[in-house]
């Protein structure tokens, strides 16, 4: 009994929230990989038995029935949310709600009411914008709006491993074209989610932010991937701009007091270690990668650090502020004399 009780359980878990659904015969293999060996016939018993106490239905398809949960069923995991759970919930569909795919978030949708159920119940405490608030690092860019069924199909796609037909505007003010794309990979970089892609008849990867997408249709045959492609590879090669050197540096710096107190809360590294300079600054050294990244980040906050060490990254700091001065400070746009 209790081997049955545990294989209902997974068999719930295996039931996706959206349509197309799952068949009997895909459940069937996905249970025998966890080691229980069911007919079809039985997992069709049970999915009946079960859909009189879970919000559970199948999609006739052709001479078969496809499983899922039902249009805005009610969760049925995580029974008790507690406080935290609930605040932790509201959060999450605050900053992942244009992160993720929108199958993920329409995963947690069920969730959210729940949690402002506990919160409402929480009386006296007030608001949670008055309670916690979640700052983004730096100048947040709009993200870009993904129509969900877009984001959904083509997380599929890369996760089947299936090209797809796509139809791609190259600028949102010139008309779409139509694509045979091989996808590789999804990869978010703030505030843009690219697909990357061989297109059909090309060899090298390209990166095709998916809000630019307006059509998807997967095909049934599988992706044609380069040789040896490799989703961190090609990361760390630069193709967005995060390159880092394989090895590390000893970083020394010289921090006014808003980066000092930011870099006490949240170390660059293990090893960090921070000593007053003077009443106005202090002196940070620690272990770090070097990276295009960590170069940008120490010219974005200008004037409150100086790079002390190592020379090569200071020279380089050193070159892009004579660059930037050079395009600043041409004679027509000299400031004029106090």
């Amino acid at each position: 009994m209790a081997d049955t009780s545990l294989r209902y359980l997974i068999l719930l878990g295996l039931l996706p929230k959206q349509r197309p659904g799952i068949g009997t015969y895909e459940i069937q293999q996905q249970l025998k990989k966890k080691g229980y060996e069911v007919t079809q016939r039985t997992i069709q018993r049970d999915l009946e038995k079960l859909s009189s106490d879970f919000p559970i239905k199948a999609d006739p398809k052709g001479n078969k029935n496809l499983w899922r949960f039902a249009d805005n069923a009610k969760p049925v995991v995580l029974p008790n949310i507690d406080l935290q759970g609930a605040i932790t919930l509201k959060l999450a569909q605050h900053e992942l709600s244009s992160e993720v795919p929108h199958s993920v978030h329409s995963f947690l949708q069920p969730y959210f009411p729940l949690a402002d159920k506990i919160l409402k119940q929480d009386k006296g405490k007030g608001a949670i914008s008055e309670k916690i608030a979640v700052l983004p690092s730096g100048y947040a860019l709009p993200k870009p709006v993904i129509k969900p069924s877009i984001s959904e199909e083509m997380t599929q796609a890369v996760m089947d491993e299936l090209q797809c037909e796509i139809r791609y505007q190259s600028d949102m003010n010139q008309s779409s074209k139509k694509l045979l794309v091989h996808p590789l990979a999804i990869v978010v970089k703030e505030p843009v989610t690219y697909l990357l892609a061989v297109i059909d008849g090309h060899n090298e990867v390209s990166q095709l932010p998916i809000h630019r997408i307006t059509s998807v249709k997967v095909q049934a045959r599988v992706v044609e991937e380069p040789e040896d492609f490799s989703l961190q590879d090609y990361i760390q090669q630069g193709h967005f701009g995060v390159v880092t050197d394989k090895e590390s540096i000893n970083l020394h710096l010289k921090a006014g007091p808003a980066l000092g107190q930011i870099l006490k809360d949240s170390p660059l590294s293990a090893d960090q270690f921070i000593d007053s300079a003077d009443d106005y600054s202090c002196e940070i050294k620690a272990s770090v990668d070097n990276s295009e990244e960590l170069k940008r980040w120490l010219i974005g906050w200008g004037e409150e650090v100086e790079v002390l060490a190592p020379q090569s990254l200071r020279q380089a700091i050193t070159e892009t502020t004579r660059n930037l001065m050079a395009r600043y400070l041409t004679e027509s746009n000299l400031p004029e004399p106090a």
